[in-house]
């Protein structure tokens, strides 16, 4: 593991690297209101075990990236995404895997469409073709908003404008977390609580990372603009995604043409390690397809 700030659109944002430079790239980007470390580094490191170099970044407004006030400097996704591509040029890396969860999801979309020359292949977890839709609670039927059990979860984590205390924080995201993990493999507790825990205390500004749902309201849906994709692309979805539901990566995978969908039984919204285990084989088969 190497860490290091870089300079990417006009912010510094801390990254950190696995395997060899040499290798093929996989730049992983994370779900909203979450760090980089929420990556797991035995995630990381099996990838890079399997022969590609390996990023994480946090996001601006979260962990040791630059703050941004958004009343003054509102931003969309598609800013986030410039910031991803940002991450590469840093690294003078022309061309990688990008691989996002959840909101980083839709950041990995935003990147198909707006820099498909810098992506080889791409993966979309837990993800949506929607951001303003889906953020303002107006997705429809075909498309359901976060189902009871995740707005239950989400009643436990501190909200915005609050500067919560580090066992504030700590318990309402480790809480939310149990609550929207899948039945497939055991919730890790121990793990979960020290993860949001080292988040606390690397943050700048806790409160912070609600910008990323104004950011995700202000960005258009992408449902006419992803037939246009023609990059490689894996679709990721677990049964038991309380947050976004599995219909969302059906309708991701039949949006992109030629896109593959993995529907993984009894799979959340989660990045605990014994989760990520069961998405590493697909995500490792497609990487290699496309090196």
């Amino acid at each position: 593991m190497s860490a290091r700030q870089v300079e990417a659109n006009g912010l510094s944002l801390w990254t950190d690297s696995f395997g060899d430079p040499g290798d093929p790239a996989i730049l992983l980007v994370m779900a909203a209101y979450w760090q980089a470390i929420a990556w797991p580094e035995q995630f990381c490191e099996r990838l890079a075990d399997n022969g590609f170099f390996v990023i994480r970044y946090d996001h601006r407004d979260t962990g040791l990236s630059s703050v941004v006030d958004y009343e003054q400097h509102p931003y969309t996704l598609a800013d986030m995404a410039d910031d991803a591509i940002g991450v590469l040029d840093a690294y003078g890396i022309a061309r990688a895997h990008l691989v996002g969860a959840s909101m980083g999801g839709m950041i990995v979309q935003e990147c198909l469409l707006a820099h498909p020359d810098r992506i080889s292949a791409a993966t979309s977890m837990m993800s949506t073709p929607l951001s303003h839709s889906y953020a303002s609670g107006t997705s429809g039927e075909n498309l359901p908003g976060p189902d009871q059990t995740a707005w239950k979860a989400f009643e436990t984590v501190p909200g915005p404008g609050k500067n919560p205390t580090h066992d504030e924080y700590v318990d309402g995201w480790t809480d939310f977390s149990c609550g929207v993990a899948g039945s497939a493999t055991p919730f890790d507790e121990q793990y979960v609580r020290g993860m949001h825990s080292d988040s606390y205390r690397r943050a700048t500004q806790p409160a912070a990372v609600w910008n990323h749902l104004q950011a995700t309201a202000a960005t258009p849906d992408r449902t006419d603009r992803l037939p246009g994709v023609r990059t490689p692309t894996l679709v990721i979805h677990g049964t038991e995604d309380h947050v976004i539901p599995v219909q969302h990566g059906h309708a991701t995978a039949e949006l992109i043409p030629g896109a593959q969908l993995v529907v993984i039984e009894g799979l959340g919204h989660q990045f605990d390690p014994a989760a990520l285990d069961l998405v590493t084989p697909s995500l490792l088969h497609h990487a290699t397809a496309e090196k």
